[in-house]
């Protein structure tokens, strides 16, 4: 849903508590019901990932698996009730300007909503893939140590193992060698 946005939020709200048939309408019921039951696994999930320390697989199955599937049925649940409400406003305002506004915010739905649906689709797609990867294969071979930047690299090895050599005769030259902001040291 659209709701990410505060002014947007800010705007149906605006709609609901000013217009009498947005306020009776089933539509501001759905868009209310849409998006609070999209928000409670979303938060739990939230909760979750802080004492788990790992969003991804540390969550307990269930509120992972609600968090990315509940919106395939509350997502569209939500639009048709944001669009009954931007529909009703339309209808029952007087200013011309504030109806033309409102059914230009209708018109932005038909790109935007496959747009944010297809989004959690790939959303969903992309945690299921991360929560069942399977672990990578442990290093096999001469495995060399890892650098500053968490790379498997000879560079700071071959780096030392001159510093060491070099050491025994020049030990400032050894140091300059070690300096990892010494670029030119060989």
């Amino acid at each position: 849903m659209l709701h990410a946005n505060t002014s947007y939020c800010l705007l149906l709200r605006y709609a609901i508590v000013s217009s009498t048939a947005a306020q009776t309408h089933y539509g501001a019921g759905l868009m209310i019901l849409g998006w609070a039951l999209v928000e409670v696994p979303r938060y739990l999930f939230y909760v979750a990932a802080l004492f788990t320390g790992d969003a991804t697989k540390g969550t307990p199955y269930p509120i992972f698996y609600l968090r990315y599937s509940l919106f395939s049925v509350l997502y569209p649940l939500g639009i048709t009730g944001e669009l009954f409400t931007f529909y009703n406003m339309a209808h029952q305002t007087a200013i011309p300007f504030l109806k033309y506004f409102y059914l230009a915010v209708i018109a932005v739905y038909v790109p935007g909503g496959p747009f944010m649906y297809l989004n959690m689709v790939g959303n969903r797609k992309s945690a299921f893939k991360k929560r069942f990867a399977k672990p990578p294969p442990p290093p096999r071979g001469l495995i060399f140590p890892t650098d500053s930047k968490g790379d498997r690299s000879t560079a700071e090895a071959g780096r030392n193992a001159i510093a060491a050599a070099v050491a025994a005769v020049d030990p400032a030259a050894a140091k300059v060698i070690r300096d990892s902001s010494t670029r030119k040291w060989r």
